[in-house]
């Protein structure tokens, strides 16, 4: 930290000053003494007297000099004290006009501490002393907060206003409004009720669940089914914590969602108070960015830009964690309109030219799409009609091309569809849309094999460059403008009609067989099944398990956002709370959440949320009543050791939905299923399928991470390639 050399030496000249009027004093002193002494001395005292007059001389030319001494070296750090901070201070306000409230933290406030402390040597109430002095110097309030190495020092500088003012909660909920928020999903606590209260005469709705995991993934699937951000609101302590789920599921699939949390007044931060948990640090590494509102005149600068920050680039979760005090403190109304801007996401367009090269020279182009080309849909269709190129997807790419288009081979990975393992594995160039060649994707089995293969990589975020070990040309750029700079390009360019001929023969072979007629039912004749009722107007959720990877390989998904599933994470629990947010952001779509035994009875709770807010959703339950694909791994390569995985005394889920309020059908034969689903949709009010399917069948086929160990087929008869 730099400090003006004027305002140092004032304080060096000043403490030097004090010094030398101390020392000035005790020469005086001593020189008393001596003079005492003598005096006594020629007056003819006797030799007790005279002792008596020097050792109380003595002590007082040694005793009250060293007291007053001290005393005035004190001072003179204090006063030291004083001037440093106020110079710092100063200085530190004059570069941060803008703020009311002015916060040296951590290693500013550190290496501020630290110079004082080595320069005065002072005791912690004689340095709050000198800064209470710098206070009154600069006319303000200066408090000092320490824990450690984090310590700091924080100027309440807000003056009195004289324009119009409101409370902190007043404006947090008027800000959420001009952003177009309508819906808060959240559970109130005690450092939040000034918000509750605020809430009771807002126009937001507000959606109580039963658990604050569930708030959060309900925010992130309002934002996966409308692209908007999704808003989520807890308590303290506790209440934070529940969230971290949920906004780690959302930051993994780069999920664009406010997270709200209340926090223990800015005078008991540190102090164990109540509810307190550093939420700041606890969240910091599962979102795009925090804010802490120390002060209320921060809170719009925080909302505002937490609202651009959580949307632009690659998207995420952002955190403002929001004092009591502050969210019950006067805010200036004109704070609001106030503008605040965000840095633009970086762009690298360097290698255009050779990527356009690159794909006019490939003769076995495949294009890979992932969840960063959800927006860009249109412009992945064009790119793959202009070549004549397959497209696969990965799990969160499922929907931004159609099912049905000719060219789609589905999905790619573990689970995937062998119809595009084998264009994957044949291709010489890899047109990479929003992918992040995840493990679960794009394997050692499930990669471009031609040893001179290339890839050109589309990605906002530059981090995601460079792990597939090809020879790459990479475009750093929103996916549908790099798109679209390509196809001007290229011109009428296109590949081989046998490389066409070849993928749209590889997604005919590649039909799956529904298995009907089997009881136990097989859980691929319910995707049959499903595929049946899914129209543009219905969205479908998914929870993790092997309920996720039948969904995935065999629902026939037409559109963007269409299918919500928690990808990277893996969060069991994630389908039906999702599915509510979805409903809540689309009322008007038929929402389906696909989930299994395990999974459900993680938040069925939330059943009493979709009955109680009006947010119907059809609840497709597999029920093996086992924890599914840990049993199928168990099975496979663990010599059938089944450690912890069958689900003993699982609920009557028919009577569990008829105590929520909802409907419940159990499904036992596959004739049923249809005639289920369609009652389950038609009913108007939330429903629960129950479905008594195999718990021998297995999600398949499947290729295993180890590249040693064969493909587990079941009963796929793709032929792949030798």
């Amino acid at each position: 930290m730099a400090f003006t050399e004027i305002a140092l030496e004032e304080a060096m000249q000043r403490m030097q000053a004090i010094r030398n009027i101390r020392n000035s004093f005790m020469v005086t002193v001593w020189i008393s003494v001596v003079a005492i002494t003598i005096s006594a001395a020629s007056m003819g005292l006797s030799l007790p007297s005279i002792a008596s007059i020097v050792t109380s001389v003595v002590m007082m030319g040694v005793v009250i000099p060293l007291f007053l001494s001290s005393m005035s070296d004190k001072y003179a750090r204090r006063e030291y004290v004083e001037l440093l901070v106020t110079a710092a201070m100063t200085e530190f306000m004059e570069e941060n006009l803008r703020s009311d409230t002015l916060i040296l933290d951590c290693d500013h406030g550190y290496e501020l501490m630290t110079m004082l402390y080595r320069d005065t040597n002072l005791e912690p109430e004689e340095m709050y002393r000198g800064i209470s002095d710098a206070s009154v110097r600069l006319g303000t309030d200066i408090f000092l907060r320490a824990r450690g190495r984090a310590c700091g020092i924080i100027l309440n500088m807000a003056p009195i206003r004289q324009s119009d003012t409101m409370k902190g909660t007043k404006a947090l909920v008027t800000m959420l409004e001009r952003k177009g928020v309508d819906t808060v999903f959240g559970y109130p606590g005690g450092s939040v009720i000034p918000i509750y209260d605020e809430l009771y005469d807002s126009g937001l709705r507000h959606i109580l669940v039963r658990h604050e995991q569930c708030a959060a993934h309900m925010a992130d699937g309002y934002a996966r089914a409308s692209g908007r951000p999704g808003v989520c609101l807890a308590t303290s302590g506790p209440g934070a914590t529940n969230l971290v789920t949920g906004i780690a599921t959302a930051y993994a699939d780069s999920v664009p969602m406010i997270a709200l949390t209340g926090q223990v007044g800015v005078g008991s931060l540190g102090l164990g108070a109540f509810q307190e948990v550093d939420a700041y640090s606890l969240l910091m590494p599962i979102t795009k960015h925090n804010f802490r509102v120390l002060d209320v005149n921060r809170l719009p600068h925080a909302v505002k830009e937490a609202w651009e920050i959580c949307q632009t680039g690659r998207p995420g979760p952002v955190h403002i964690d929001m004092p009591v005090d502050q969210m019950n403190a006067s805010i200036d109304e004109s704070l609001l309109d106030e503008k605040y801007y965000t840095k633009p996401p970086a762009e690298d367009l360097s290698a255009l030219e050779e990527a356009v090269q690159w794909i006019r020279e490939a003769k076995r182009p495949v294009i890979l799409c992932g969840g960063g080309a959800i927006n860009a849909s249109d412009e992945v269709m064009a790119l793959s009609r202009r070549l004549g190129a397959p497209v696969d997807t990965t799990l969160m790419g499922m929907g931004v091309v159609p099912s049905s288009y000719e060219l789609a081979m589905g999905p790619l990975g573990m689970h995937g569809r062998l119809a595009a393992l084998e264009m994957m594995n044949s291709a010489d160039l890899i047109i990479s849309i929003g992918s992040r060649f995840a493990d679960r994707t794009y394997g050692k089995r499930c990669r471009m094999q031609d040893p001179a293969g290339r890839v050109v990589h589309i990605d906002i975020d530059a981090t995601e460059f460079g792990k597939h070990g090809h020879p790459s040309a990479n475009l750093q750029c929103d996916c549908a403008k790099a798109v679209r700079m390509i196809l001007e390009r290229l011109g009428t360019a296109s590949v081989s009609g046998d490389w066409t001929a070849r993928a749209k023969d590889a997604k005919h072979r590649c039909a799956c067989d529904p298995v009907p007629g089997s009881v136990p039912i097989a859980p691929q004749t319910v995707m049959h099944e499903l595929n049946a009722i899914l129209d543009e107007d219905t969205i479908v959720t998914t929870d993790v398990g092997q309920n996720q990877m039948w969904a995935m390989h065999f629902l026939n998904i037409e559109r963007p956002r269409q299918l919500l599933s928690s990808g990277t994470f893996g969060t069991m629990g994630y389908g039906l709370p999702s599915a509510i947010g979805a409903k809540a952001a689309m009322p008007d779509k038929h929402v389906i959440a696909i989930t299994g035994d395990g999974g459900f009875q993680m938040v069925m709770q939330e059943m009493t949320t979709s009955i109680a807010e009006d947010l119907p959703v059809t609840v497709v339950l597999l029920n093996n009543g086992t924890l599914g694909m840990v049993r199928q791994w168990q099975k496979l390569f663990w010599n059938e050791r089944y450690s912890a995985t069958t689900l003993k005394c699982d609920p009557d889920f028919v009577k569990m939905a008829e105590a929520f309020g909802a409907e419940g059908i159990r499904v036992e034969r596959p004739g049923e299923i249809g005639d289920a689903l369609r009652k389950a949709r038609d009913c108007g009010r939330s429903c629960i399928v129950e479905i008594m399917v195999d718990p021998e069948e297995h999600a398949l086929p499947m290729i295993p991470a180890d590249p040693n160990a064969a493909m587990v087929r079941g009963r796929c008869g793709y032929v792949l390639p030798q």
